[in-house]
C-alpha cells in the first residue's frame, strides 16, 4: 500500500535571546567584538568562540598572535577587509586576503601565529571556533586555504541581496567547508534596504545570527549592529532589512551531545585530557 509522505511543517526561527558583543581593544587599536566564549555565553554548542576583528585607523599594527597552541577543535578565519598572514608548526604559511578564508583542524595539536595587516587602513574579519566530537579530537592537524573566488554566492536579481556560502549548502550551492559531524552552515548575508530573505535551516541545527552592519529583524526581534540573536527551534530563518543596507553572519550546526572540558586553547572531554594537552605542549609534541 502506498502511503504519501507528509509535507514538512514550516517552523520559523525566532530569537530566544539577544546578546551584545563584548568589545576589547589592544594597544594598536585592533578591536575584538566577542559574542561566544564569554562569561555570559560560554558556548552555543558546538560553537565555542565567535570574534569579530575590526581596525579602521591608519597606524600600522604590530600585534602578532604568535605561538598559540590549539587542540581538540576546528577554527575558521574569514576576512572581509585587509589581510591576515599566518604560519604554523605543520609547515603551512600564507595570507588570507579580503573575501577569503582559512579552515584549520587543530586535532591532536598545532601551534600557529597570525599577523593582521590592514589594507588602506581597514581590516575586518571573523574568528570562529567549532568543537570536534571525542572520536575526532586527536586526528592529525590539517588546514584548507580558501580564496575569495572559491566561496560561492547567490545574488537575488530583484533586491540585489546576496548570500555567500562559506560552509554547508544553500539553494544548490556547496560551500568549500564541510565537516561531516557538525555539518555547519555558515553564511554571509547582505540585504539591501527593505529586502527580505528566508533561509532553510536543518531541523537538527542550533545557532545564531550576528549583525555586523546596520540592523535587521528576525520575526519581531530587531538585531542591531554588534548584537547576536540566538535562535530557538525551527527550520526556516527569515531576515528582514530596514531602511538601510545591512549584513550579518548566520551560523548553525549540529549540536554535540558530549561533555566539554576547556582551558584556554585546549578543548577536550575530560579534565585529565586537558592536563595531558598541557603536558604535551610543554614537551613540544605539537
Amino acid at each position: 500500500m502506498f502511503i504519501a509522505s507528509q509535507p514538512q511543517l514550516i517552523r520559523p526561527h525566532e530569537i530566544a535571546r539577544l546578546v551584545t558583543a563584548i568589545p576589547s581593544t589592544d594597544a594598536d587599536g585592533l578591536l575584538t567584538n566577542r559574542v561566544v566564549g564569554t562569561i555570559s555565553v560560554n558556548d552555543i554548542n558546538p560553537f565555542l568562540r565567535f570574534d569579530e576583528l575590526r581596525y579602521t585607523t591608519n597606524r600600522p599594527i604590530t600585534t602578532d598572535f604568535s605561538a598559540q597552541p590549539k587542540r581538540g577543535f576546528e577554527s575558521l578565519t574569514y576576512m572581509l577587509a585587509g589581510q591576515l598572514r599566518y604560519r604554523d608548526t605543520a609547515g603551512n604559511s600564507g595570507t588570507i586576503a579580503a573575501g577569503g578564508a582559512r579552515w584549520t583542524t587543530a586535532g591532536s595539536g598545532i601551534r600557529h601565529a597570525e599577523t593582521p595587516t590592514p589594507v588602506e587602513g581597514e581590516l575586518q574579519g571573523f574568528h570562529i571556533w567549532l568543537n570536534l566530537p571525542a572520536c575526532e579530537k586527536m586526528q592529525s592537524p590539517r588546514h584548507v586555504d580558501i580564496a575569495r573566488e572559491d566561496i560561492p554566492g547567490l545574488i537575488y536579481p530583484k533586491s540585489r541581496s546576496e548570500v555567500r556560502v562559506v560552509a554547508g549548502r544553500y539553494h544548490g550551492l556547496m560551500g568549500p567547508i564541510a565537516p561531516p559531524t557538525t555539518q555547519p552552515m555558515i553564511l554571509d548575508v547582505r540585504l539591501t534596504p527593505e529586502a527580505e530573505i528566508t533561509l532553510p535551516v536543518p531541523e537538527s541545527h542550533v545557532g545564531f545570527v550576528y549583525v555586523y552592519e546596520g540592523a535587521m529583524a528576525v520575526e519581531q526581534t530587531l538585531i542591531n549592529r554588534g548584537q547576536a540573536g540566538i535562535l530557538d527551534d525551527g527550520n526556516v530563518l527569515t531576515l528582514v532589512a530596514g531602511a538601510l543596507p545591512c549584513r550579518a553572519m548566520v551560523l548553525t550546526a549540529r549540536m554535540l551531545h558530549e561533555p566539554i572540558a576547556r582551558h584556554g586553547p585546549f578543548v577536550m572531554n575530560t579534565h585529565e585530557e586537558i592536563k595531558q594537552a598541557f603536558t604535551d605542549h610543554q614537551q613540544n609534541l605539537f
